[in-house]
């Protein structure tokens, strides 16, 4: 689908061997944000200065997180790391050269269990705006910050021209609850009424179109027995 052959684009190439359409493509949301497996991916440096550390092996370097550097033992939790690197170290010592800033996975696809590619992630990548219309049904089930459904959604928003969501029951009752779907479908437009993603803009847009709720718990305090004569 997305190889445009001696066409114009990709779409013209579609249209001209499957006709004018239209055309839907219909994907379960589960079977549209499952990829593949995955497992950590790092090394373990066997000379130099960092010997025996932890090394990302993009850079060659110890893989730094909050100040502290990351160790096996914190390769064994089901977490994906990934660093932003901007300099490449040199051979024989600290030196580093700078150079274009490139996203670095510190995990890649398990080839030893199931292979598969996620649909909503070769749309993202190899398909934009191949769709005009992305049609998205029981959004409220991406309320949640950070799952996989809910990425999805942004990703199939961006991808596409137009989307259009459905749902029949858009909030539980309170405003946060369309916070990160708004989000999703169109961020910028978030951004331009000053809402910045994360707690800070929940509770600026709680302030806005909701209610908050102030709960004070006071511990009972208890009263000393009385002295006995």
């Amino acid at each position: 689908m997305r190889l445009r052959g001696k066409h114009k684009s990709a779409w013209d190439r579609w249209v001209a061997e499957h006709g004018p359409g239209p055309h839907f493509v219909i994907c379960g949301r589960d079977r549209a944000k499952l990829g593949n497996f995955w497992r950590h991916s790092y090394q373990i440096a066997r000379c130099g200065n960092y010997n025996g550390a932890v090394v990302n092996p993009d850079s060659g370097r110890p893989i730094v997180f909050d100040n502290e550097r990351l160790l096996r033992d914190d390769f064994s939790k089901q977490e994906r790391f990934a660093e932003t690197l901007e300099s490449v170290a040199l051979c024989g010592g600290d030196k580093t050269k700078p150079r274009k800033a490139i996203y670095s996975p510190l995990w890649q696809a398990d080839g030893a269990r199931i292979r598969r590619y996620a649909p909503i992630e070769f749309i993202g990548r190899f398909l934009p705006h191949f769709f005009k219309f992305g049609i998205a049904d029981e959004v409220h089930e991406a309320k949640a910050a950070d799952t996989a459904q809910g990425n999805a959604l942004g990703t199939l928003a961006a991808a596409v021209d137009k989307t259009i969501v459905l749902t029949g029951t858009l909030t539980g009752g309170m405003a946060s609850d369309v916070f990160n779907v708004l989000y999703r479908i169109d961020p910028r437009r978030m951004v331009a009424e000053g809402y910045e993603y994360g707690e800070a803009g929940i509770r600026s847009f709680t302030e806005t179109y909701g209610v908050l709720e102030t709960i004070t718990t006071i511990e009972p305090r208890r009263t000393p027995a009385p002295k006995r004569r």
